[in-house]
């Protein structure tokens, strides 16, 4: 690991819209930090699963179909979330996601990040946050919704 990393916003929001039993969710970019200015790329995912299909990847291009997007990570968070040195960031965000309730779906989202350190890749991946509490990486909050 390099420098210092926060998977500190929101993901899956399973609360956000409900509109004939179909929920919406959100896929939120974390406002990734680190102790220097640091190029960094970056892939979101969200992972479901259902008893009868087993697990299923959705990336932006489609199902087993990521892109990656690249940022500036900084000590106050992505550089370009942050217009002006805005202290609120304003975060890239994918959605909204129609998610059928009552088919027994459960959804994660993940983050593939690579930090580019002296040319070289350190490449992690992590859960972030069903919802708005504390940060999934620190130990808490909640890695998943059920629909």
């Amino acid at each position: 690991m390099c420098g210092v990393s926060s998977w500190c916003d929101l993901l899956v929001n399973s609360l956000t819209e409900f509109d004939w039993q179909v929920m919406r969710a959100y896929l939120v970019e974390p406002d990734f930090t680190t102790a220097t200015r640091t190029p960094i790329t970056t892939r979101g995912w969200v992972a479901w699963y259902t008893a009868a299909g087993g697990w299923h990847w959705l990336g932006a291009n489609g199902e087993n179909a990521g892109r990656w997007m690249t940022w500036t990570s900084t000590v106050s968070g992505i550089e370009q979330f942050h217009p002006g040195g805005s202290p609120t960031p304003v975060p890239w965000t994918r959605g909204p996601i129609s998610v059928p309730t009552g088919q027994g779906i459960y959804a994660v989202g993940v983050y593939e990040i690579v930090y580019w350190v002296g040319g070289k890749p350190d490449y992690q991946w992590q859960y972030v946050n069903a919802g708005t509490t504390v940060a999934a990486a620190a130990g808490g909050g909640t890695l998943y919704c059920a629909y």
